[in-house]
């Protein structure tokens, strides 16, 4: 795996509410910039949305803290998070038996939520700030308003819920007559397939010596 810390150039984005600007601020070189943090103002760097399948480019921000939100193929939100180091979570949410993406029952059905995820965007925090983590995904949640966490506060009725799930293909056979290309499926595969060994993630200290590593 590459560990560079190269990055694209990125642009400001801000999203208006009543309530004042939420602004999160796209860098170019997160590691050399602190947190800012106030009551309405929120400024930090986050990622272009990245594919579920470029493990890779994912791999390279996996010892920062940071919230991360999951997109369906055409864009739609559907699950924000928290990791103070993101690849643990992220390889649970994408390559293990359970989490709490893996099976939701909605009135009765059960979908796998998981399966819908197409691209994933990071919310990073400096790497001293991780005690921010919950005010940065509360934040999230407020503002951009993800799907499967505004139905489990009770948001949104269970037959909206329903509405977009149904509407957000999956990257199972199924999936390709539904807005999932065969390749993007395949490529999705090889990832999983070719997932980092427990080695490397020693040798870049993402996980300890001795530590229960399943996936």
């Amino acid at each position: 795996m590459n560990l560079s810390d190269s990055r694209k150039d990125r642009s400001p984005i801000a999203v208006i509410s009543n309530s004042g600007s939420f602004i999160l601020n796209e860098s170019e070189n997160h590691f050399g910039r602190p947190s800012i943090m106030t009551s309405s103002l929120l400024i930090k760097d986050i990622t272009n949305p990245i594919k579920v399948w470029d493990v890779e480019e994912i791999y390279e921000y996996a010892k920062l803290p940071c919230c991360y939100a999951f997109y369906n193929k055409y864009g739609v939100l559907l699950y924000i998070g928290k990791a103070s180091d993101l690849w643990k979570r992220y390889s649970g949410h994408m390559h293990s038996a359970i989490t709490n993406t893996t099976s939701v029952e909605v009135n009765g059905r059960k979908f796998y939520l998981w399966r819908k995820f197409h691209s994933v965007r990071l919310f990073q925090l400096s790497e001293n700030d991780s005690q921010y983590l919950e005010y940065l995904e509360q934040c999230l949640f407020h503002f951009l308003k993800p799907a499967h966490n505004i139905w489990k506060l009770e948001m949104i009725s269970d037959e909206d819920y329903i509405k977009i799930l149904e509407k957000s293909p999956s990257h199972d056979e199924k999936g390709i007559s539904n807005g999932w290309e065969s390749d993007e499926i395949y490529k999705l595969q090889d990832a999983l397939q070719n997932w980092p060994k427990k080695d490397d993630l020693i040798k870049h200290g993402i996980i300890k010596e001795n530590e229960n590593y399943k996936f």
